[in-house]
């Protein structure tokens, strides 16, 4: 939290761990973490992070599961959505942290599911 509230990049998977599915359908479950840590940041600095959602594809193609070197001819496909807007939520940060944790997770799921092409 105490480099977002820097302003620095924090690259997350929401889901808690890699997911192995290829985009095939939508995003698995999202845990609240990635709500907990906007709302740290949020009381550390006052500034509201950005979220920014991004989806890749493909990546076994290039780094099947276990391996170490990648391999080259793969075809990675990466989706890059709108910023996540919070304003709206951020207040909860400091009255009901669960509640913001869970809605600002929510938030960041919609813009992630709107990233993934069903197959």
């Amino acid at each position: 939290a105490r480099a977002v509230a820097r302003g620095e990049w924090v690259h997350v998977f929401p889901q808690g761990k890699i997911v192995f599915n290829d985009g095939k359908g939508k995003v698995g479950d999202l845990k609240w973490g990635v709500g907990k840590l906007v709302c740290d940041s949020y009381l550390l600095s006052g500034r509201i992070p950005v979220v920014l959602p991004f989806h890749h594809t493909g990546m076994t193609s290039v780094l099947g599961k276990g391996e170490i070197v990648p391999s080259v001819g793969g075809r990675v496909e990466v989706r890059v959505g709108e910023v996540v807007r919070l304003a709206d939520l951020v207040g909860l940060c400091r009255k009901d942290e669960r509640c913001a944790w869970r809605k600002i997770t929510e938030r960041v799921r919609e813009g992630l599911d709107s990233l993934v092409v069903d197959s």
